[in-house]
């Protein structure tokens, strides 16, 4: 399936994002399209969010997927996470909870993630860092 980065639903914009190679192609669950094209993509599929501490190094977060594609994330951070190794799956529409060993306590959150189903190039995969805000006691 190809994914046309059209700006809006007409004909003429279609045909200008076809003829500007503003796609992405979508073929047994891999993403491959321009880095440029790939990050939008990514940026409107997940996000992180309801980051709060349930314990003093221990932070929860969700991530959320909201689109028709399953992700596999890599983690390629400073933080690791509880019960879990690097590799993250984020199924299509569904969202996943983790356990994020910060260490100490942090006001924002920021995971970055190689997406292993997305290829900008050969052998080139995308890249996504998720950010919130963590939640205050107050809150």
């Amino acid at each position: 399936m190809t994914l046309v980065l059209a700006e809006e639903r007409s004909q003429e914009s279609m045909k200008a994002a076809l003829f500007e190679r503003r796609t992405v192609v979508w073929y047994k669950n891999m993403l491959l399209g321009r880095e440029e094209h790939l990050d939008l993509l990514l940026e409107a599929s997940l996000t992180l969010h309801d980051a709060d501490y349930h314990d003093r190094e221990q932070l929860r977060v969700k991530i959320t997927n909201t689109s028709d594609v399953d992700f596999r994330l890599r983690s390629k951070g400073e933080y690791g996470f509880a019960g879990d190794t690097d590799l993250i799956d984020v199924p299509q529409h569904s969202t996943v909870s983790l356990t994020v060993k910060t260490g100490k306590k942090v006001n924002e959150i920021e995971l970055p993630f190689k997406v292993l189903n997305a290829l900008q190039e050969p052998k080139k995969t995308a890249s996504i860092t998720l950010r919130a805000a963590v939640k205050t006691e107050e809150e």
